[in-house]
């Protein structure tokens, strides 16, 4: 009887090859079984390898979402003490094309004169994206303001351990109708 040669054989043995049985050693070990040392190792190993790059995206995405919550709370702070330049200066480039400094200023102290301070937020909703343009997080919260309750979502651009808002937009409208005033 021929006995099939296995693939670590043919590592270890080029001229195991020239058995003629070599072509089935792919599907058959030496003991007739349907794999070979090198198919079971890489059949071992591909799981392995993909739950490790599994976990260690996982990581990173959970650092990137961290970054951005940390950035939510710092957008609050400088919010409510109504230090928005700090925000101004959070703000990614494709954000500050919106305007000027005191352009933007202005219109984050129109908003505030509506909602007054955050006396509450609750995160309802997050997700990081990965794409050319870098790594953005999309955070929504159910947010509590002095005027009522509304919703509120910001686009994070996370770079490392650093965060640039690149987009924030709050329910103005919820706050009217809670108010009673109509809209604008």
């Amino acid at each position: 009887m021929t006995r099939l040669v296995g693939i670590h054989e043919v590592v270890q043995n080029p001229e195991a090859t020239k058995t003629s049985a070599f072509a089935l050693s792919n599907l058959l070990g030496d003991n007739g079984t349907p794999c070979s040392a090198a198919w079971s190792v890489g059949v071992t190993i591909r799981p392995v390898v993909l739950f490790g790059l599994l976990i260690l995206s996982t990581a990173c995405v959970t650092k990137d979402m961290d970054v951005a919550r940390k950035a939510v709370e710092e957008f609050h702070s400088s919010y409510n003490a109504s230090q928005f330049g700090a925000i101004y200066s959070s703000m990614d480039e494709e954000f500050r094309k919106n305007g000027t400094e005191i352009l933007v200023t202005t219109h984050f102290n129109g908003i505030r004169l509506v909602t007054g301070r955050v006396v509450e937020a609750k995160e309802t909703r997050i997700f990081a994206e990965y794409g050319i343009g870098g790594k953005r997080v999309t955070t929504e919260y159910r947010v509590v303001y002095e005027s009522g309750v509304t919703s509120e979502a910001f686009v994070w651009r996370v770079d490392g351990k650093q965060a640039k808002l690149s987009q924030w937009g709050v329910d103005l409208e919820q706050i009217r109708q809670q108010l009673g005033v109509g809209s604008q």
